[in-house]
């Protein structure tokens, strides 16, 4: 009877055991179809707002938007499989229709997205404008923007993107200073050539990313290799 009674107890054991790695697995594979579900239908709803295509990879994209009039926005993922490109089909703005904006910040919620641009006409890096992009609340992983001949790629550090607020705080100040004759950010902030608007410089840049412990890189765009930058 003591046999068959450990037995039992071990027959019991096992079935638990089977049933609970049953269990293990069906939930694994349920997460995994809720997952992929999730990034077939971002990518579904992305690709409807397109209206431009300058190729399929990043690396495409920066090649491509290299001698247009227009700037071009582009959102790729960490594989580098390009999801949106969009255009106002102006030569100074870009950006991505409201309807897309709302679905990132509201709906996707994750931060595993590529944010590209391009700089028609210049090689210029980020404008106080892209910094405004990639704050702590945003769906991206890193923002890349391409100019003439060089790609400029902004990624988080160690304590990630520094928050909405304290960007705006920051540029804000960077501008007070300039309007009262800084000289120590005299060097940030340019204007054009009828000294009407302004622009920023790669010291700007630079200076931001320190300042919230970021990763900024320059490099030759016919060097760029995205593979090399991945987050």
């Amino acid at each position: 009877m003591a046999k068959m009674q450990k037995r039992q107890s071990n027959y019991q054991k096992s079935t638990v055991l089977a049933i609970a790695s049953f269990v293990v697995v069906a939930l694994a594979l349920v997460a995994l179809v809720i997952y992929n579900g999730t990034r077939h239908s971002a990518a579904s709803f992305l690709a409807q707002y397109s209206n431009a295509d300058h190729g399929s990879t990043i690396e495409e994209f920066a090649l491509q938007t290299r001698g247009e009039a227009y700037e071009f926005t582009a959102l790729f993922n960490l594989e580098g499989v390009k999801l949106l490109e969009y255009s106002f089909n102006n030569p100074e703005m870009s950006g991505l229709p409201p309807e897309v904006s709302h679905y990132l910040y509201n709906v996707y919620k994750k931060n595993d997205l590529v944010i590209v641009h391009n700089h028609p006409g210049i090689d210029h890096t980020f404008s106080d404008v892209d910094m405004l992009l990639t704050h702590s609340d945003s769906p991206f992983a890193m923002q890349l923007v391409f100019g003439d001949s060089h790609a400029y790629i902004l990624r988080p550090g160690d304590k990630g993107w520094p928050t909405y607020g304290d960007t705006q705080n920051y540029l804000a100040n960077i501008y007070l200073r300039f309007a009262s004759g800084d000289g120590e950010v005299a060097n940030q902030i340019k204007t054009d050539a009828l000294s009407s608007n302004l622009y920023t410089t790669d010291e700007f840049a630079r200076s931001y990313a320190a300042n919230f412990d970021l990763r900024y890189n320059i490099v030759d765009l016919n060097n760029f290799n995205f593979a090399d930058w991945v987050p």
